[in-house]
This record gives C-alpha cells, structure tokens and sequence, in this order.
C-alpha cells in the first residue's frame, strides 16, 4: 500500500475539483531550448517523487465540447534543493493527463523545472531523471539556431552549472 497523502493535499484537490483554485492548460514540451526552459519555469528545483495519486476531474474548454472528462495526477514529493524560484518542501506537483505529451513522473529524484499555478506545480518537462550522480540533460548547449537537441547522461553539477549559467546571463 503506497504512502498517504496529507489531509490538506486532499481537501485541496477537491477545491481545485470545484474550480476554486486555476489550472493552466498543460504546456507541450516540444523543442526546449535551455534558455527558453530556464526562463519560462518559475521553480527549478531538485525533487524526489514518492508516490501518485490518480483523479478524475472535468476541466472547463472553450467552444463546443463542453466539459472533458480527464484524470489529474497528483504526486507526493519532496525538495532537496531549490535552483529557482520558491517552492515548500512537500508541494502539490500535478499534471493533467491529456494536456500535452508529458509523460507521467514514475518514483524518483528528478531536475525538475515547474510552473506554478493557484496552489499546484505543474511540470514543464518530466525527461529530467536523476540517476545517482548522472542526470539525462543536454550533451552540447541547445540554445535558438543550435542543431539538436542532443541528449543523454551527464554529471548533475554539470547540468545545474548550465542552468546557474543561463540564470547569471538573464541577470545582465
């Protein structure tokens, strides 16, 4: 049996079921260029994902279909370290299934990089596993013009030096 999730996880699930807390319309990762990335998220931040919690809820589209059926996953995570941004230690990480081509987050630390929205993060990417001291990022810089881009297993001080780089760079 998987860990529970805290009571006021769920009662905020529900009010978010209630539409009294906003969603966004998931982002589509598609091409990212890093910059692009590091500047469209507003946490970027080292997580653990422990455990998901499936539930289905009928999101609100424009024109004439109406109300869409569609499941939100909500995912118990914790923070080890913050690159961007504000996040609390356990927060409410969530992704609308249909809304995009995410792929769903499995059991894991990740390189996480979310947008937030009410009381929700949602990712922009979910490809960012961390596997021990290796983390599936870019192999050569992917910025506008660049060919790629190529990825694969690289040190994650690597990747968090990229990112602290961009962040530097934006700041000028």
């Amino acid at each position: 049996m998987g860990t529970a999730f805290p009571k006021s996880v769920s009662t905020l699930v529900v009010l978010c079921l209630l539409g009294l807390f906003p969603h966004p319309a998931q982002s589509t990762p598609g091409s990212w260029y890093q910059d692009d990335l590091v500047c469209k998220a507003s946490v970027i931040a080292i997580i653990e994902i422990r455990n998901q919690q499936m539930i289905p809820w009928e999101i609100k589209v424009v024109g004439e279909r109406g109300d869409v059926p569609t499941l939100l996953t909500v995912y118990d995570s914790l923070v080890s370290k913050v690159i961007k941004g504000k996040i609390p230690e356990n927060p409410c990480i969530a992704q609308l299934d249909g809304a995009g081509d995410l792929s769903p987050f499995e059991k894991g630390r990740y390189l996480a990089f979310l947008e937030k929205s009410g009381y929700f993060y949602f990712p922009l990417v979910t490809s960012f596993k961390i596997t021990g001291d290796q983390v599936h990022w870019y192999t050569k810089p992917f910025r506008h013009g660049d060919y790629g881009p190529y990825m694969g297993l690289v040190p994650l001080e690597q990747a968090l030096s990229d990112i602290n780089a961009i962040l530097n760079e934006k700041k000028k």
